[in-house]
């Protein structure tokens, strides 16, 4: 921060800088939202917004760490509420993968697939990892998210999950109960992941819900 800045200029340039990213998003967020957006371009766009917004704070990290954290939980958090289908942990997600210095490195070579869930995935691996199966081309742009899940758990000595797997059990975090919107909302989104949501009678109490899927495929 210099000197000669009061903490309000400071404020008011991060503010400005963070109008600015609200206003450059709204494209993006619209090509997301649009039904008739072909896969490639959501995933362009919601990688697009992972750029801007790890760009942004590392712009406003530099003035005030404290203000500018705040200010980013914020962006992340409307930005979120303006995508359907998407919440804060989805930008968090696409935020991580623009802040990723290897896979930055070779999405700029286009040596990745340009699929942000498939690219997120490759976040849990180690730079000496990625660079090994780049270069070997265990991934390479038509690499599928299903050959990078069994690449990384191969990696990482995971056990694979059963191939006809039907059901998961979601737990919520804490002890806050879950609502009848949080419901719907939960509801809204796995149905366009192939999923149909169950709450069983005997456990409509406890703080989880059970997802089964439409098919195999997720």
């Amino acid at each position: 921060m210099n000197p000669i800045e009061s903490k309000q200029d400071v404020q008011e340039d991060i503010q400005v800088l963070a109008e600015k990213y609200l206003e450059q998003s709204q494209e993006m967020i619209a090509a997301i939202n649009d039904v008739n957006t072909s896969q490639d371009l959501q995933d362009d766009s919601f990688l697009a917004l992972g750029d801007h917004l790890a760009v942004l704070f590392d712009k406003i990290e530099t003035d005030d760490p404290k203000i500018a954290k705040k200010v980013f939980v914020a962006l992340k958090k409307q930005t979120a509420q303006k995508i359907q289908a998407a919440d804060v942990n989805t930008i968090n997600k696409v935020v991580k993968v623009a802040r990723h210095k290897i896979l930055s490195q070779y999405r700029k070579s286009q040596k990745l697939p340009n699929r942000w869930g498939s690219l997120y995935l490759l976040t849990s691996l180690s730079e000496e990892q990625i660079h090994h199966s780049v270069e070997n081309n265990d991934i390479s742009p038509n690499s599928t998210r299903k050959e990078l899940q069994q690449l990384v758990m191969q990696l990482k000595g995971d056990k694979a999950l059963p191939s006809k797997l039907k059901r998961l059990v979601i737990k919520r975090q804490g002890d806050k109960d879950i609502t009848f919107e949080d419901k719907v909302e939960m509801e809204m989104w796995l149905a366009q992941k192939g999923w149909e949501l169950h709450i069983p009678k005997s456990n409509a109490h406890k703080q989880k819900v059970e997802a089964d899927t439409l098919s195999d495929d997720v």
